[in-house]
């Protein structure tokens, strides 16, 4: 064997029949790369098209679902309901009057009437017991639940075909640069005479074809996103429990669906909001500090969203940590362009003390909103959050000037002194 190694090193292979010999072996070389880079990149397309066809469909059909349910929520609530509880006011007002035939009647409409909607029936429904129908649970299991998992399964189809199309656009830099390095030896070997420039061709093509070799290992093994589809159904059930106002449920589903994927940030940002609400119920430290946790994660995992990244701030501002307060509002700033972040920011600097620095976040939270205000055109007028943004503000500042003043901290933590 040693012999071999020694004869392989000392023959002179830049000659030109042996360099020759290894430029062609080169050129093949880059034609099997750039045969299984073309294989790849077919297979890619075709799963991106079938996964974009599948987004379209899952987008139709999440719309479908949406517009049926509320057609029939709505329906059964302000046109069937409606219809029988006049009837019934009508069935009590004849009995009051001792008409015992009339009210016979209306009673038998009544009843016929609540075949027009399952709302009026059990288990959404009991007359004799309920004075409305419960349109939060109907609302659920007619349409939430199932909409919220055809959302959840969209959205990861649609972060599959992302994934995918990234992978599909690397083969296609990876095809241009083992094009170019086929392209280098053939002008190695017709054009070039010089035998050190030869060399250095050849050192740069067996370059290229490396970095395309590995490169084409590293994006083959990038993962593609998937998520359990036991936790999704988690995720679209705690979302039912939640829209009923059943939040230790909706708590019990989301952790169930964090056990199973501890990566999926859209069940640790509702289990957070759950959580808030219970604590809004209960009144309980330990609870601020489970949602803050979630919403720490979410934030921490890119969620940029304005309602997610505000909770985060207030948690911590209801809990006296203003330093974290600043810093989620700061996050908030450089993501996105709201200027509720800077209203937070401001008020977390006014209870820690910082006059100076919320009279200046303040200002410039009044700037950027009167910008906004000032850029909006009949096209693209100013949409309720911005209106709503302001009035939080404002009811904000006004409970931490209360506290102040009144130590009355409803909604505001003590003022720390400077």
């Amino acid at each position: 064997m040693m012999n071999i190694l020694t004869l392989l090193l000392k023959r002179p292979w830049f000659n030109k029949n042996r360099f020759d010999t290894i430029s062609a072996l080169m050129i093949a070389y880059l034609g099997l790369l750039m045969a299984f880079n073309g294989y790849q990149k077919d297979r890619i397309d075709n799963v991106s098209e079938l996964l974009g066809g599948q987004v379209i469909q899952q987008t139709m059909q999440a719309a479908a679902t949406l517009s049926t349910g509320q057609f029939t929520a709505d329906y059964g609530w302000t046109q069937a309901f409606r219809l029988w509880l006049e009837i019934d006011t009508m069935g009590y007002l004849t009995a009051v009057r001792e008409d015992e035939a009339l009210t016979a009647q209306y009673d038998a409409v009544r009843d016929k009437i609540r075949e027009l909607s399952p709302l009026l029936q059990a288990p959404y429904f009991n007359p004799d017991e309920d004075d409305l129908p419960n349109i939060e649970a109907f609302e659920s299991d007619l349409y939430l639940v199932e909409l919220t998992r055809q959302q959840e399964n969209m959205a990861l189809t649609a972060a599959q075909a992302a994934a995918w199309d990234a992978k599909n656009s690397n083969y296609g830099l990876l095809a241009r640069i083992v094009t170019a390095g086929l392209l280098l030896c053939g002008v190695m070997v017709t054009v070039i005479k010089n035998e050190g420039v030869k060399r250095v061709s050849f050192a740069i093509v067996t370059m290229m074809s490396l970095y395309a070799m590995v490169q084409m290992y590293i994006v083959n093994q990038r993962p593609i996103p998937a998520r359990s589809p036991e936790a999704i159904e988690y995720l679209a059930d705690g979302v039912g429990l939640y829209h009923q106002r059943d939040y230790e449920g909706a708590v019990a589903a989301f952790s169930e669906a964090l056990k199973l994927d501890p990566t999926y940030t859209e069940a640790s940002v509702k289990r957070g909001f759950a959580i808030r609400d219970l604590f809004t119920e209960s009144a309980d430290p330990a609870q601020l500090a489970a949602a803050t946790a979630d919403f720490e994660a979410a934030v921490a995992a890119g969620r940029n969203q304005v309602d997610v990244i505000g909770q985060l701030a207030e948690l911590y501002y209801l809990q006296g940590q203003f330093a974290d307060a600043q810093r989620v509002s700061q996050i908030g700033i450089a993501r996105t362009s709201d200027f509720i972040h800077t209203f937070d920011l401001a008020r977390s600097l006014l209870a820690s003390g910082n006059i100076p620095g919320a009279k200046q976040a303040y200002e410039e939270g009044m700037a950027e909103s009167i910008q906004t205000y000032n850029a909006a055109t009949p096209q693209q007028p100013l949409s309720s959050a911005f209106w709503r943004a302001l009035d939080i503000g404002a009811l904000e500042l006004d409970a931490l000037v209360r506290c102040a003043e009144q130590e009355t901290c409803d909604g505001a933590p003590p003022v720390q002194q400077p």
